[in-house]
C-alpha cells in the first residue's frame, strides 16, 4: 500500500519528500547531541565547592556547568564565601582554574548554539521550499485531475486545492517541529549562559574581596 502511493505522487513531491526526510534525521541527531550536552554530563561530578578551592579540572568544569544550572545556585549559597580564597596562592589556582574554564565553556556553548541554529536554519528552509512545491505543483497537479476526466473546472480546483494543502501541512508540521526544538534549546542555552556569568562574576567579586 505504501509502495502504491509513493508511485502515485509526482516525481517533484516524492524528492520534496525525501529532503524533508533526511532534514528531519539531521536534525533529530543535532537535537540529541544538544539534549546530552545540556542534560547528560557522564565525566565527574564537579560541585560548586570544588571549584571555589581550584580542585576540578577546568574542562570538567565547564561540561558540568553547561549540563547543569547548580552553578547559578551555588552563586547565592554559602559556598561563596570560604576563607579558602583568602590564602594568594589559592586564589591565584581559582583564578587560573576559573579563566581556562570560561574559555571552554564559551566553546562548548557555541557549539551548541551553533547546532540549535542550523535547526532555525532547517524550519526556515523547510517552510519556503513547502511553499515552492505546492505553488510549483497548483498547475499540473489541476491538470491531471482535468485531463480525461468529466469533472467539472471547480471540481478540479477544489480537489487540487485540497490535495496541495495537504502537502503544505506536511511540510509545515515539520516547519513548526523543527521551530519549537530550536527556540527551547535556544532558551536552556541562555539559560546556562547567565547562570555561568553569574557564578563567575561572584566568584571573581569573592576573590577581590579577599
Amino acid at each position: 500500500m505504501i509502495e502504491f502511493l509513493w508511485n502515485m505522487q509526482p516525481s517533484y513531491f516524492r524528492l520534496f519528500l525525501l529532503v524533508l526526510c533526511a532534514t528531519g534525521v539531521i536534525s533529530f541527531v543535532r537535537s540529541v547531541r544538544l539534549a546530552r550536552s545540556l542534560y547528560r554530563y557522564s565525566g565527574d561530578r564537579t560541585l560548586p565547592e570544588h571549584a571555589i578551592k581550584g580542585e576540578p579540572d577546568p574542562d570538567l568544569l565547564a561540561a558540568s556547568a553547561l549540563a547543569s544550572q547548580s552553578r547559578c545556585q551555588a552563586a547565592d549559597g554559602r559556598s561563596m564565601s570560604s576563607g579558602f580564597l583568602s590564602d594568594r596562592s589559592n586564589a591565584k589556582r581559582v583564578l587560573y582554574v576559573l579563566r581556562v574554564a570560561e574559555s571552554r565553556f564559551q566553546y562548548l556553548w557555541e557549539k551548541c548554539y551553533a547546532d540549535a541554529e542550523s535547526i532555525r536554519r532547517a524550519s526556515l528552509l523547510t517552510f519556503l521550499l513547502s511553499l515552492v512545491v505546492v505553488t510549483y505543483g497548483v498547475s499540473p497537479t489541476f491538470n491531471d485531475f482535468h485531463n480525461g476526466s468529466r469533472l467539472t473546472g471547480g471540481e478540479c480546483l477544489y480537489l487540487t486545492l485540497f490535495e496541495q494543502f495537504t502537502r503544505l501541512a506536511i511540510g509545515l508540521s515539520l516547519s513548526t517541529a523543527l521551530y519549537l526544538v530550536s527556540g527551547f534549546f535556544e532558551r536552556k542555552l541562555a539559560d546556562r549562559k547567565t547562570c555561568w556569568n553569574y557564578f563567575c562574576s561572584r566568584l571573581k567579586i569573592e576573590m577581590s574581596r579577599e
